[in-house]
């Protein structure tokens, strides 16, 4: 999933599952994500197991459903490192804010103790693209049972 506006880059990947041969579910359904952040001519790559398999269509549908002008709950994903918020819409973009903390936090940070926010204007289009991008990552990396 890819969020960009100028001077500002996130870039969300998933690399494989944390542990496919975990005898607990929820463990087994964690996946190592890489989080690429280009801010203001600064540049961070994180790999962490934060996201689940099944957090991504939970994500998919946030973006659907704010791109379809309803007003959802921000998104907190389980490991709560990634926050996701509509700050407000106009009829042709939409302020996404995303906080990132703990591991998730750009290098940048102090320690990476600090959270860290980044806000986006993103179209309708670009809303509607970051929900298809996540639904794939899905396919590829179902819920494992």
């Amino acid at each position: 999933m890819v969020l960009e506006n100028p001077q500002k880059r996130l870039i969300i990947s998933i690399l494989d599952y944390q542990e496919s041969g975990a005898r607990n579910e929820d463990e087994r359904n964690v996946l190592l994500t890489s989080i690429e952040l280009s801010h203001d001519g600064r540049s961070s790559i994180a790999t962490v197991p934060i996201i689940s398999t099944y957090e991504l269509s939970a994500l998919a549908d946030w973006f659907e459903a704010v791109a379809n002008y309803t007003k959802p709950k921000p998104v907190v994903l389980q490991e709560p490192c990634l926050f996701f918020d509509c700050e407000q819409s106009t009829d042709r973009a939409f302020q996404v804010l995303v906080r990132m903390e703990a591991e998730a936090s750009p290098s940048w940070t102090a320690y990476r103790a600090e959270p860290f926010s980044i806000e986006f204007w993103l179209s309708h289009e670009q809303m509607i693209g970051a929900a298809q991008s996540l639904r794939r990552l899905h396919e590829k990396f179902p819920t494992q049972s």
